[in-house]
């Protein structure tokens, strides 16, 4: 019987997206030349508004990051769409994504951004 396997699929949330469509091909040239299989999907405030929201795999509309249930929606759509790698672009989004690394960490999900005591010297 001849062993079956599955390809993984290596899925990268870029958290408001906005304008960055060289950050998605990055990833995706990335995925090429690894040889993977790969996603990207967005997370924005006003999608239709975002110019890359048009290039990636799938994008979420979110709440701002400093509405309360910002991260409770992060962790939920990185949850269903089996992200491993979560990258924010902005910079009010760093603290708060900071303040909840471990939480991300718990469920596999490695955040771009470094522990909240070192967010604090920036």
């Amino acid at each position: 019987m001849a062993e079956s396997t599955k390809l993984q699929t290596v899925t990268v949330l870029i958290s408001s997206v906005g304008r960055r469509s060289q950050l998605i091909e990055c990833f995706r040239e990335a995925f090429r030349a690894l040889g993977v299989r790969g996603r990207v999907i967005g997370t924005d405030i006003v999608p239709e508004h975002a110019s890359a929201a048009h290039l990636v795999d799938k994008c979420y509309r979110v709440q701002r990051c400093n509405d309360p249930e910002f991260i409770e929606e992060i962790l939920r759509i990185a949850g269903e769409e089996e992200a491993c790698l979560i990258v924010p672009t902005i910079d009010p989004e760093l603290p708060v994504y900071a303040a909840n690394r471990e939480r991300f960490l718990d469920r596999g999900i490695t955040v771009g951004v470094g522990p909240a005591n070192r967010q604090d010297r920036l």
